[in-house]
């Protein structure tokens, strides 16, 4: 096999794989950041129903949790900010 028609070969499906990533919206490479937020967001949702639930069984106060549960709020909004950039929701206020 020639080298060169297999790397023009290469070449030419790595431009179409570019040129199809280019047209999607979110890209291949944002998709990665979209799903890390979208498990942040997870994560952070499952933190909230964790602490609302050990200050139900009175292992923790109840102001205690509300503080906890306050503060991951604030970092979930965080997160969800992130995900609209991506998403490209941001400018539209949602």
């Amino acid at each position: 096999m020639n080298i060169e028609k297999w790397s023009k070969g290469i070449d030419a499906m790595f431009e179409r794989q570019k040129e199809i990533d280019n047209k999607l919206s979110p890209s291949k490479g944002e998709m990665q950041y979209v799903m890390g937020f979208a498990r942040a967001i997870a994560e952070k949702a499952n933190y909230i129903q964790f602490t609302s639930a050990i200050a139900h069984e009175g292992i923790i106060a109840f102001e205690e949790a509300q503080k906890i549960i306050d503060w991951q709020k604030e970092q979930l909004k965080q997160d969800m900010k992130y995900l609209q950039r991506y998403l490209g929701e941001e400018d539209e206020g949602k």
